[in-house]
């Protein structure tokens, strides 16, 4: 029975390591592909197609003000329509500064072999300018590196065409990049910010002059310095931040909701161990009741008799408790290095099951499990040592 007890605890805490280290290895693999494509803050402007000028708020103005900052990139985004030949496609047109390129959206997958800042440079002296295009959209429009494609604003910048200016602009596609996140490769297109800075709402030239743009992006060294991000306002009044934790707030609860509850079923299974800890240490009083009154009418007190039967409980718990990490921590190890087969198809083609290692979790789930199995222990112990010495030796 107390091989049973030993093994019971061990099953139930080697389940909870298992299942915790095996979700936080999925978490850390989302948390990857969510920050292959996103920045962790991206501030705007109240109202944002507006944005605000880089000559009243440059770059050192947000780095002064954000803890942690490891990269800035401004950029400009405007809604268009691209057609090549007969094909036509609506699409975010996206200007980055050429003199400041920070891939932090994740435009590292590309068809030409070329970074991303040497497109912007990749142009034929006065030809047209370089365009960098999404996978699926260059799909959409069946373009490759080298095409000449056109260019239309179907808002502000209308007007100033009609002013004089061509009703479409010619670029050359320099590249078609992939990344991680589908909706870029599937509606975006980049440029150098001056040129895409012509797309944006209520155009003049007024806004070229003073350097214009919709926002700013920013990564930290930590993705969670977002947090202290505490008073909004810190940037001014009319600036918007949209952390990576805003846009992902839905997916980042269910992840935490499923962690919980799952822990929390699993849970169930060192419950039921301690329970049946419990019954061993009963069925180990009831048949010691003799020695055990023999022990009280030699004058041991009734408060160590209790100590012992507690004793006997810790020493199953500890033994089924050291049995389940180490059971737990090689399946996890065999899990991380051994598995070789794809997971789950497309959807996420992992090669190995995601491990990773969560110690604080382990030490919480350790000590819980200890108290536990002293409670369960307590009850029975309690009794051994109220029991009376004369009835036991009676019969």
């Amino acid at each position: 029975m107390t091989l049973i007890s030993m093994l019971g605890v061990a099953i139930g805490i080697a389940a909870l390591v298992i299942t915790l280290s095996v979700m936080g290895g999925f978490e850390s693999k989302l948390r990857e592909t969510i920050f292959g494509g996103l920045p962790h803050l991206e501030i705007s402007y109240d109202p944002e197609p507006l944005g605000w000028s880089m000559q009243a708020y440059p770059l050192a103005f947000f780095r002064s003000r954000l803890p942690q900052v490891k990269q800035l990139s401004a950029f400009v985004k405007a809604d268009v329509i691209i057609k090549n030949g007969e094909y036509l496609a609506s699409g975010t047109f996206m200007g980055v500064d050429p003199r400041n390129v920070e891939d932090l959206w994740g435009f590292g997958g590309d068809s030409s072999g070329i970074s991303l800042e040497e497109a912007f440079f990749h142009s034929e002296k006065g030809g047209p300018p370089p365009l960098l295009l999404g996978r699926g959209l260059a799909a959409q429009l069946q373009a490759m590196p080298g095409d000449i494609v056109y260019v239309l604003a179907p808002g502000g910048v209308l007007a100033g065409f009609l002013a004089g200016k061509k009703l479409f602009e010619e670029y050359r596609v320099v590249e078609v990049f992939s990344s991680a996140r589908e909706e870029y490769d599937e509606g975006y297109m980049l440029a150098d910010i001056a040129k895409v800075r012509r797309y944006m709402a209520d155009y003049d030239p007024s806004l070229e002059e003073e350097e214009y743009v919709t926002g700013v992006a920013v990564t930290f060294d930590d993705p969670d310095a977002v947090d202290l991000l505490t008073d909004p306002k810190m940037l001014g009044e009319r600036f918007r931040v949209r952390s990576w934790k805003d846009v992902n707030s839905s997916l980042l609860m269910a992840l935490l909701l499923e962690k919980l509850a799952m822990g929390a079923v699993l849970f169930l299974i060192v419950v039921v161990a301690a329970f049946s800890l419990s019954g061993t240490v009963m069925m180990t009083a009831h048949y010691q009741r003799t020695q055990i009154s023999l022990l009280r009418g030699l004058g041991m007190p009734w408060q160590d008799v209790v100590k012992m039967f507690v004793a006997q409980g810790m020493m199953i718990g500890c033994a089924g408790l050291v049995g389940g990490m180490v059971l737990g921590l090689a399946f996890c190890y065999l899990l991380q290095n051994l598995t070789s087969a794809p997971l789950l198809g497309d959807f996420m083609p992992y090669y190995r099951i995601p491990v990773r290692f969560l110690w604080q979790d382990y030490v919480v789930i350790g000590t819980i499990s200890l108290l536990l199995t002293v409670i369960a222990s307590f009850y029975p112990a309690f009794l051994a040592g109220k029991q009376d010495p004369g009835a036991a030796l009676r019969y």
